[in-house]
């Protein structure tokens, strides 16, 4: 039976110059010939940082990367008017170096204390704002509370005196209809 099999071929040797089929913004289908790929000339090293070094075993490597340069400064103090350059160089060397120094942490640590700290009052303050204003909705409900049952006791004493105003209204225009 092996005998019988037919070593398969393959299909498709490039896509390089096969048709695609996609479809337009109307919504029909059209067909694109093949197009032909331009091949780029190489002029040389242009890319030779890029390109990954295979390792006997057809393991692909990533090129050394090169060790970032840190610069430090000296400073010396010599009058006051320097202090401010001094602080800037102080402040780029911060930016430029690698690991930051323990200033840099500080001045952090203490922006970020400063900022906990406006936050904790504001929250305090509205913590208290809140709880001021609980108070005053309980109580306007009990107000409310208080106030339909007054309404509810003047409905019913206006159904109580209901028939008695109906009756003088009464005695007091029959009267005037017998004139």
């Amino acid at each position: 039976m092996p005998e019988d099999r037919k070593c398969l071929g393959v299909l498709q040797s490039s896509m390089q110059n096969q048709a695609r089929l996609s479809v337009t913004p109307n919504g029909s289908l059209q067909l694109h010939p093949g197009s032909r790929g331009k091949k780029r000339k190489s002029t040389g090293n242009e890319n030779l940082e890029r390109v990954k070094a295979k390792r006997k075993d057809g393991i692909f490597e990533d090129p050394v990367a090169k060790k970032q340069k840190t610069y430090t400064s000296v400073h010396v103090q010599t009058d006051s008017s320097s202090s401010s350059t001094n602080d800037t160089d102080s402040i780029i060397n911060m930016l430029t170096s690698d690991t930051p120094p323990p200033e840099y942490w500080e001045g952090l640590a203490e922006k970020r204390r400063e900022a906990l700290e406006e936050a904790l009052d504001e929250n305090y303050k509205l913590h208290s704002e809140n709880t001021n204003l609980k108070e005053e909705v309980s109580k306007l409900k009990e107000d409310n509370k208080l106030m339909e049952e007054m309404v509810n006791e003047a409905k019913q004493l206006a159904l109580l005196l209901q028939p008695m105003v109906d009756e003088e209204e009464d005695e007091t225009s029959e009267p005037e209809v017998t004139e």
